[in-house]
C-alpha cells in the first residue's frame, strides 16, 4: 500500500512544449522550434547551471544569445515564454485533489526548475489542494536523477524511500527512483495512472464516503475517472 506519490511536473502533472508558445520562443530567438528545445534543456550545460541556481536568468539568455541568429531579444520575453510553454493538466490537477482528499494520501511535485519558471509555477493554481509540497532542483543542488533529488522529497515527508511512489514520463528517471528503493510508474496518461493506483492501493474506482466541501474537493471540469475502463 502506498501512501506517499511523488510527481514530475512537466509532461507528468504539466503539459510541455505547448503552443503557441513554444512556437513563439523559436521565432524570437530565430531558431526551428526543435532547436529551441535543446537550447534550453536540462541536458545542455546552460540549462543545467541555471537550474541548479549556479547562473542567473540574465547570464542563462546571454549563453543563449551567443548560440542564435536572433541577438536582440528580451530575456523577460524569453523567459515568460518558456514558461507559459508548461500549463497544469486540469485532469491531473483533479486527480491530486481527489486522492488526497478521499483517501488521504500524501502528494509532492519534485522538479527540475529553475527560479524563475519556479515562480512562475506557484501563481498558476492553489497548489495547496494538490500537494503536500514542491522540491525543486534550484532550491537543493541537485537534478534528478541524481539520487540526492528524489531522497530530499522523501526527507521532507520524513518516511523511508520505500513508502514512496514516483511517477514521471522519463522512463530514466523512474529507475533512479526505484534504484533508490522507490516504487516506480512510468507516465503515459492520466487514465493509465489512475487503474495503477486503484490497483497499487486496492482503492474503489467510487467514492468510499460523501466528499464534504470542508475537506476542500472541488471537481472544476471532469471527473477523475471520464473515459477510464475499468
Amino acid at each position: 500500500m502506498t501512501n506517499y506519490l511523488l510527481f514530475d511536473y512537466g509532461g507528468v502533472i504539466a503539459d510541455h512544449y505547448c503552443e503557441p508558445a513554444t512556437s513563439l520562443l523559436a521565432e524570437l530567438l530565430g531558431v526551428t522550434r526543435k532547436e529551441s528545445l535543446e537550447l534550453v534543456s536540462e541536458r545542455v550545460d546552460a540549462g543545467i547551471d541555471f537550474r541548479l541556481s549556479r547562473i542567473t536568468k540574465a547570464e542563462f539568455w546571454n549563453r543563449i544569445r551567443e548560440k542564435v541568429p536572433n541577438k536582440n531579444f528580451s530575456d523577460n520575453e524569453a523567459q515568460e515564454l518558456w514558461a507559459s510553454s508548461y500549463i497544469p493538466n486540469q485532469a491531473m490537477l483533479n486527480l491530486l485533489n481527489y486522492v488526497r482528499c478521499t483517501y488521504g494520501i500524501h502528494t509532492a511535485i519534485l522538479m527540475n526548475e529553475d527560479v524563475d519558471r519556479f515562480e512562475h509555477v506557484q501563481g498558476l493554481t492553489d497548489w495547496s489542494k494538490h500537494v503536500d509540497f514542491f522540491v525543486s532542483s534550484h532550491e537543493t543542488g541537485f537534478l534528478k536523477p541524481q539520487k540526492e533529488a528524489y531522497l530530499a522529497a522523501a526527507e521532507r515527508w520524513g518516511v523511508n524511500v520505500d513508502q514512496i511512489l514516483y511517477i514521471d514520463d522519463r522512463a530514466g528517471h523512474v529507475e533512479a527512483a526505484q534504484a533508490l528503493g522507490m516504487k516506480g510508474h512510468t507516465f503515459q496518461n492520466h487514465g493509465e495512472l489512475w487503474k495503477r493506483l486503484l490497483k497499487e492501493r486496492e482503492l474503489s474506482p467510487y467514492r468510499a464516503t460523501p466528499l464534504r466541501a470542508d475537506r476542500g474537493f472541488v471537481l472544476e471540469n471532469a471527473d477523475v475517472t471520464q473515459g477510464i475502463q475499468l
